[in-house]
Parts: structure tokens; C-alpha cells; sequence
């Protein structure tokens, strides 16, 4: 038989321990950068959060083609734009923000790594160097609510595809990546509703 001594310690000390496990409400919490995320099926080997911005909402993203760099469109509310963050976490850093941007969403990027795509819903398709500086509108693209963009590189020359609307029909487009040609419908009309992203194969078939 414990005495009411030992039985008064051992309550105190196991008090100690669930407060500590508990912990506090004030602990910084620190940023959730390149944080190892529980796996909901087995699909993945591993998820990892590499960029969190509490005040964005986060929209669409591209990695370069080493892998090395990742851009996402975001917006906070007021002002969007496209910004990159290293692979595996780190500081954000704006590519490009406020005007011509009304509604930056969707995000390609050139087999080269050096030009990024932005699709605004608003305003039309644009192209930007990785590096920064001023977007430039893709002509033809204006008034075609471009939605997630998806470049493919086809006979030695990247293609650019993408979903919207033509003569108030939702609609899919091809274009060179690079040139002046205007964007070509390869189709129109039903099934389609609203498409909101493709995906192209080697082939040049569009899903």
C-alpha cells in the first residue's frame, strides 16, 4: 500500500507530464516549410509542404524542368501574381504582381525553363520570363478566357494549348509557343461545359 505521501508525489508528477505533453497555446508555431505531410493513399513515397502563405490563396504551380525551381500563381485577394520558391523550400520571391494581372490562375511553363505562361481568366494569356520583369500579352488570346495552360513540345517546337471559351462556346486552343499566330480552336461546343485545364501526350492527344 502506498502511503497518501507517495500517492500526493505521484499525482503531482503525472500532472507534470500531461501538461507537458499538452503544451501551450502562446509556443511560436514555426513557418510549415518543406514539412513532411501524412499520406492519405500509397500512391506518393512522400509529400512535402514547401511554401505556405497565410495571407495568398494559391492557385496553380509548375516546376522547371530540373526540377530545381517551382512557380505558382496566388493572389491576396487585391493583388495576384506569379512568384517562385526553391524545390525544396525557402523565401518566396515575386516573378511578377499587380497590373496587366486582373486574375492569374494558370501556369505553364517553356521546355526550356525560360518563359512561364499565365493564364487570366480576365485579360488573356500572357508570357514572362522567369527572371522577371513586364508580362506580355499573347495576341489572339484576349477575350478567350484562357484557363490552365499546358505547353507540349512537338516536332522540335513547343506547342501551347489551352481551355476557354470561343463565340461564348467553351472551346480548346493550340499555338506555337513562339511566334505571332493567333491561337487555333481544334474544338468547340458540347461535351465540353467549362474546361478548366488539358493535358497533351507526346501524340498530341488532348485530354
Amino acid at each position: 500500500m502506498f502511503d497518501k505521501k507517495v500517492m500526493t508525489t505521484l499525482f503531482v508528477l503525472f500532472l507534470v507530464f500531461a501538461l507537458v505533453g499538452c503544451g501551450t497555446q502562446n509556443s511560436p508555431t514555426p513557418a510549415p516549410v518543406a514539412e513532411e505531410l501524412p499520406l492519405a493513399n500509397d500512391a506518393l513515397s512522400s509529400v512535402n509542404r514547401v511554401v505556405s502563405m497565410a495571407s495568398h490563396q494559391l492557385f496553380d504551380a509548375t516546376p522547371d524542368p530540373d526540377g530545381q525551381m517551382v512557380y505558382f500563381t496566388a493572389s491576396d485577394g487585391e493583388i495576384g501574381g506569379v512568384y517562385r520558391v526553391a524545390a525544396d523550400g525557402g523565401e518566396v520571391t515575386a516573378v511578377a504582381t499587380g497590373k496587366p494581372f486582373v486574375t492569374p490562375m494558370g501556369l505553364a511553363i517553356s521546355t526550356d525553363g525560360q518563359t512561364l505562361y499565365v493564364a487570366d481568366s480576365s485579360s488573356g494569356l500572357y508570357a514572362l520570363s522567369v527572371a522577371g520583369g513586364a508580362p506580355t500579352l499573347i495576341i489572339g488570346t484576349e477575350g478567350t478566357m484562357p484557363q490552365v495552360p499546358e505547353v507540349v513540345n512537338q516536332d522540335s517546337q513547343d506547342q501551347l494549348y489551352f481551355s476557354g471559351t470561343s463565340g461564348n462556346e467553351a472551346a480548346v486552343f493550340k499555338m506555337p509557343a513562339v511566334g505571332s499566330a493567333a491561337p487555333t480552336v481544334i474544338f468547340q461546343g458540347a461535351p465540353l461545359v467549362k474546361p478548366s485545364g488539358v493535358a497533351i501526350t507526346k501524340e498530341g492527344v488532348v485530354y
